[in-house]
């Protein structure tokens, strides 16, 4: 939530009562270099419902886990765009195979050194 309230705040800072989105987040929370952000793009547009294909795409994310609302916005967007089936369903894999990766770091974690 700590992101979505950063970006609030920078909204309502800036006078905007309607914030334009895609601005907010480029002034707001850090991106990638235009080319990691291409190559996500690629990554998406690419996305088959092949291990290898949503390990990549996990893989990617997981590297450029501080750029997450801005990853987040972009495949949010891509969602939105795509409308056949099969592809939103890929999406969704990919998704899924991030949160299992984060929830497995978590428990890593905790079991690691929890203790405090």
């Amino acid at each position: 939530w700590g992101g979505y309230y950063t970006w609030r705040l920078h909204a309502l800072q800036g006078g905007a009562l309607e914030p334009d989105l895609e601005q907010q987040l480029l002034a707001a929370f850090p991106q990638p270099p235009p080319e990691d952000a291409q190559e996500l793009n690629n990554l998406v547009a690419g996305l088959s419902g092949s291990k290898e294909a949503i390990r990549a795409l996990r893989g990617w994310i997981m590297a450029h886990e501080d750029c997450i609302e801005w990853i987040s916005h972009r495949m949010t967007a891509r969602f939105k765009a795509v409308e056949e089936f099969t592809s939103r369903l890929h999406l969704i894999y990919g998704v899924n195979d991030v949160l299992h990766a984060c929830l497995k770091r978590h428990k890593e974690g905790a079991e690691g050194g929890g203790g405090g």
